[in-house]
């Protein structure tokens, strides 16, 4: 929706461009009839003086309102907008008068970077708007005389001059509802030069709407060119007398200015025809006043409709716009509810995830805890798992060992080993049945039944013998080698090995070696007195 001010800068275009239609429009929309075109001044000032660097300059701006719409109407001699604007109520008495700015001014000389004119903080304050053209009233104006153009800061020798100039122009603004003025430097930039051209129309408009007529109005229309404008004015001229009612033949009252056009009528003509001349044109103009009067009361009643169902509307809008409110406010107040809930949660939820944290850090400490646990019992079962294992039963080897140390023997396949204990390391200790030597030997090299000796090629070539393993535990254990060549020396561990052997020959190695008989060998073979002791 447009604004009242947006209304009163669209009407002063539509004034200027003389387009009736749009004033019209304008003025039953709200437009002001009294609106005035506003005219915006800035220039340059140098408000310091610097010796070793440039002045300081600044901008500055002053606005002022000029011609008002009437007058605009007036100075066109746009007779129909003159018509509108007094049916919508424009003010006939209103002052008339408007300023120019002051193009002349030279300022304190040309700047070669802009080539601009700087104005002086005095000249500023006192010079920037050149004169103001003023007329005695709306009617003056219309008739074209009796105007003067008053020059700002005007010393009381000098005196204004009259306006129009002997031409008939007179200064007005640029158009344009807004004028905007920067930095003048010539009078084209700030004024246009506008020829007067008095219309009866306009005067007797004027007067059909109550202007008075005085001495400065009859003299106004004494100097007016137009025969007929001087003739409105000089039938409706009225003494300074204080204002009496006349009675017509009727004895009812009349208006003065009625009263006084019949009084001026007959002192100014004696002429029947003249008379009734011009009691025929006051007729006229009666009538159409009152035509333009039940008009605007058309206007006025179809505005008044018009505003009642906005009126309506509005309240209707307003009504929905309540019950939208409350239905907010409704709504506000089970989302202030809800939100006090889910604080509330959240507070919950907060208070769990505090405990839970605390739950999370102490299950991290058992966790630790039990993995240490773990550890322990991982390497409790590695060391249970590498421990040594007691074997005490005849195998046979299955691949050829030669000794690294003193303390292992030489195996060949085929050859019956009592193998006594097995260390974690893959390494096994036991006695060599055929050479009756005591040592160390790779566990891998030894099985428990006999390979095949019609086939024994392949079968080597099948197996897959690990490669050895390094000694570790095994090397803890104090062993001694006994040779084959002095096995007959020691009768206690000959005697031993006969035993095992007999055992075995007897069980053929179905039943594991009693502990009695390990014990008598390994007594035997632990012996001071025996080889290598």
């Amino acid at each position: 929706m447009q604004t009242s001010h947006t209304h009163d800068d669209a009407l002063i275009n539509a004034i200027e461009a003389g387009d009736v239609s749009d004033v019209r429009t304008l003025l039953q929309a709200g437009a002001s009839p009294n609106a005035r075109k506003k005219v915006s001044l800035s220039s340059r000032v140098v408000v310091r003086h610097n010796i070793w660097r440039a002045d300081d300059v600044e901008v500055k701006t002053d606005v002022i309102e000029c011609e008002s719409a009437l007058v605009l109407a007036v100075i066109h001699g746009f007779s129909e907008i003159v018509e509108e604007l007094l049916d919508h109520g424009a003010n006939i008495e209103e002052k008339v008068a408007w300023t120019i700015a002051n193009g002349w001014l030279k300022g304190i000389g040309e700047r070669p970077e802009d080539g601009r004119d700087y104005w002086t903080v005095k000249d500023w304050e006192s010079k920037r708007w050149y004169a103001t053209i003023t007329f005695p009233s709306i009617l003056c104006l219309a008739l074209g005389r009796c105007g003067l153009s008053t020059r700002v800061g005007l010393v009381p020798a000098e005196r204004p001059d009259p306006r129009p100039d002997k031409s008939g122009h007179v200064s007005i603004n640029h158009p344009g509802a807004n004028v905007i003025i920067s930095n003048p430097r010539n009078e084209s930039a700030v004024r246009v030069s506008h020829r007067l051209q008095p219309r009866v129309e306009i005067v007797r408009a004027l007067l059909s709407n109550g202007a008075i007529v005085r001495t400065q109005e009859l003299r106004a229309a004494k100097m007016c060119p137009d025969a007929a404008c001087c003739q409105a004015v000089e039938s409706q001229a009225v003494d300074h007398s204080p204002p009496r009612a006349s009675r017509s033949s009727f004895g009812t009252a009349l208006p003065r200015s009625t009263s006084s056009n019949f009084q001026s009528t007959r002192a100014s003509s004696s002429d029947p025809a003249a008379l009734g001349t011009e009691q025929s044109a006051l007729v006229e103009r009666l009538r159409s006043k009152l035509a333009k009067a039940e008009r605007a009361a058309e206007t006025a009643k179809a505005r008044t409709e018009e505003k009642e169902r906005e009126a309506a509307s509005l309240r209707s809008h307003i009504a929905d716009v309540s019950a939208r409110i409350a239905s907010q406010e409704r709504e506000t107040q089970d989302l202030a509810r809800e939100n006090a809930a889910l604080q509330s949660k959240n507070t919950a939820l907060q208070t769990e995830t505090s405990t839970l944290r605390q739950q999370v850090s102490s299950l991290t400490e058992v966790n630790g805890a039990l993995k240490k646990e773990v550890d322990a019992l991982h390497a409790q079962i590695v060391r249970q798992a590498r421990t040594t294992r007691t074997i005490n039963r005849l195998m046979y080897a299955v691949g050829n060992f030669q000794p690294r140390e003193l303390d292992e023997i030489m195996l060949s396949i085929g050859d019956p080993v009592f193998v006594a204990v097995v260390f974690p390391d893959g390494w096994a200790s036991g006695l060599h049945a055929g050479t009756y030597a005591f040592g160390f030997f790779p566990f891998s090299h030894v099985a428990e039944s006999l390979p095949d000796p019609d086939d024994s090629s392949s079968i080597l070539s099948q197996l897959d013998l690990p490669e050895t393993s390094s000694r570790v535990e095994s090397l803890t254990q104090s062993s001694t080698t006994t040779d084959s060549r002095n096995a007959n020396a020691n009768g206690a561990l000959a005697s031993a090995a006969l035993s095992l052997m007999t055992f075995v020959g007897q069980s053929r190695g179905s039943q594991p070696v009693p502990a009695q008989y390990w014990r008598q060998f390994f007594g035997a073979i632990s012996s001071p007195h025996a080889p290598g002791a």
